[in-house]
Formats: structure tokens, C-alpha cells, sequence
């Protein structure tokens, strides 16, 4: 089977077996986007506290947000005038830090907008710190290792690096970034509602992101950024699975009663996180790096 063949494939299996024939699934197809994690409620474990400060982030205002975006566009550019392979995922987390700074800043979507940014300042400073460790020949998370190297020299298109990426982020260090926040607010509710919210911030810039990346970087990514939904939809589900396994982890780690508990939590999430990787670069077209590094030389916005 095909290079792209199996692309398409994997977008028809993952959406039937998702969402098969439902009334639920054909409205998603009409919209994008099925917010079915909202209806799984989160569990009342670990230490129930108010927000806390996290280094580089101690007043827990906009202007940590601010500052994220601030290097994430500095990265984006230094990504794209090269035409790195680094720029789908640099332009993805900045559009998407973006929508949620543009939300907090107008009260909306977010109960918890605080302790919402202690996740953003956390989440965002272990993919820093990943990156530099990789940069720098050291070892890294065997997930982010799959991406670093697949976007030095794989043949894989535009849509499997932002797989591979959000894989990493999402299925290994998002759990950690949710337990070091904590899961419970001061009376003992459980916060999972925000972090269901980034499901429609995902949803709200996903088409825009797949129309840019078809223009600038891969002439493939037309087949997400077409007018059928199925494939957006199916990429949205997806990473919605990876996010409702990283709050269930995230909630593991927290309930972890034992350091053999608590090993064994994390030896998981890397498992799980690594196998993803190596599923999504389980296709690679020899050649194509060049096809799309000529295509992005020839489209990129300078």
C-alpha cells in the first residue's frame, strides 16, 4: 500500500472506530469536533489546594503567557526561515498559546484561569527543557527522541510531525504538568473542565493551521485542510484520546500511594507516549523530505 494510501486509511479507520455510525458522530462531521470528554468527570485525588506559583511564573498573570508566546514566535521564525522541519510544531503551539492567552485576557472558557496559566508556564518549560537536552546530545524522553530525529532526516510528511510532536507533549509531559499543578481546587473539585476547554481551543485554530501548512509547507496536508471534515475531525479526536489519557495519567501520579507505585505510573507514560511514536513514523515515503523541503523553500512565508 501506498505512502498515501495508507495516510487516507488511517484517517478512515481511526474515525469509524472512534465514532462509528452515531447520531453524535455525524454531527461531529458537520462541526469538527466532539467534545466527548466533557461528559467524563474528573476524580477527586491528590492534595485539594488553591493555585500555586511555579518558577518563571510566580504572580500567575497574563504576562506569563505572554512571555511564552514571546519565545514561541521567536522559535517559529527561526524554524520557518529555514524551513525546518521544527516549524509545524513551533506555528501549531504558538496559534494555539495564542487562542488561550485571547481567552483568558476575555474571561472566557476557563474556571480556573490561574491555576490554568501554572499549567501553561509548567507544560511549556519541560518542552523547552526537552529541547535543549536533545540540542545538546543528552538523553531525552524516548517519544521526543522519535520527533527530534524524524525532523532531522525522516521522510514523513507534515502531518505525522505534528503527530509525533503533539504525541510527545501531550501523552508524556502533560500529565506532569497537571500533577505538579495539582488536579483539585482548594474545596476538593476537581479542575478537569479546563482542561477539557483546550479541546474547543484546539478545535478553533485547528482548520486555520492545516490551511497554512498545506500552503507554505507540505503540498499533502491539503487532504486535512480540504473541505471535508472527516479528516479534521479524526485528527481532532485523536489528540482529544491523548489528552483524556494524559489527565487519567496525570491523576495516577498523583494517587500514587508508593515509589513502586508511582514507577510504575511513569514507566507508562513513557511506554504508551513511545509506541505512539513509533506507530505514527511506522510510514515514511523515501524521498519526500526533499519534495517538501523544495515546497517549503519555494511557498514559505519569509
Amino acid at each position: 500500500m501506498g505512502f498515501r494510501a495508507r495516510a487516507a486509511l488511517l484517517t478512515i479507520v481511526t474515525t469509524a472506530a472512534l465514532w462509528g455510525a452515531s447520531s453524535a458522530a455525524a454531527a461531529g462531521l458537520q462541526q469538527g469536533y466532539v467534545p466527548w470528554p466533557n461528559a467524563l468527570p474528573g476524580r477527586t485525588v491528590g492534595p485539594a489546594a488553591p493555585p500555586h506559583s511555579v518558577p518563571g511564573c510566580r504572580s500567575l498573570q497574563l504576562g506569563c503567557v505572554d512571555r511564552l508566546i514571546v519565545r514561541l514566535r521567536r522559535e517559529w521564525r527561526a524554524d520557518n526561515s529555514t524551513c525546518s522541519h521544527r516549524a509545524i510544531f513551533s506555528l501549531g503551539y504558538l496559534r494555539i498559546s495564542s487562542e488561550i492567552r485571547r481567552r483568558l485576557a476575555h474571561h472566557e472558557t476557563f474556571d480556573h484561569p490561574a491555576w490554568f496559566i501554572s499549567v501553561v508556564q509548567g507544560f511549556s518549560d519541560e518542552y523547552f527543557a526537552t529541547q535543549r537536552r536533545y540540542d545538546a546530545g543528552k538523553s531525552v524522553p524516548g517519544s521526543w527522541r522519535i520527533y527530534y530525529d524524524a525532523m532531522r532526516h525522516g521522510d514523513y510528511n507534515a502531518g505525522q510531525d505534528l503527530l509525533l510532536a503533539s504525541n510527545a507533549h501531550t501523552n508524556h509531559d502533560l500529565p506532569y504538568a497537571y500533577a505538579a499543578s495539582g488536579l483539585l481546587t482548594k474545596s476538593g473539585v476537581s479542575r478537569k473542565h479546563d482542561h477539557d476547554q483546550v479541546n474547543d481551543v484546539n478545535a478553533s485554530v485547528f482548520s486555520g493551521l492545516a490551511g497554512y501548512y498545506a500552503a507554505h509547507y507540505d503540498p499533502l496536508f491539503t487532504t486535512i485542510s480540504a473541505t471535508s471534515p472527516v479528516p479534521q475531525l479524526s485528527t481532532l479526536q485523536l489528540i482529544q484520546t491523548w489528552r483524556e489519557n494524559a489527565w487519567r495519567e496525570a491523576e495516577r501520579l498523583v494517587a500514587a500511594k508508593t515509589p513502586a507505585e508511582l514507577q510504575q505510573v511513569e514507566q507508562q507514560i513513557e511506554t504508551t507516549s513511545t509506541a505512539w511514536a513509533k506507530l505514527i513514523t511506522s510510514g515514511a515515503e523515501p524521498g519526500y523530505r526533499a519534495t517538501r523541503d523544495a515546497y517549503c523553500q519555494a511557498h514559505h512565508a519569509g
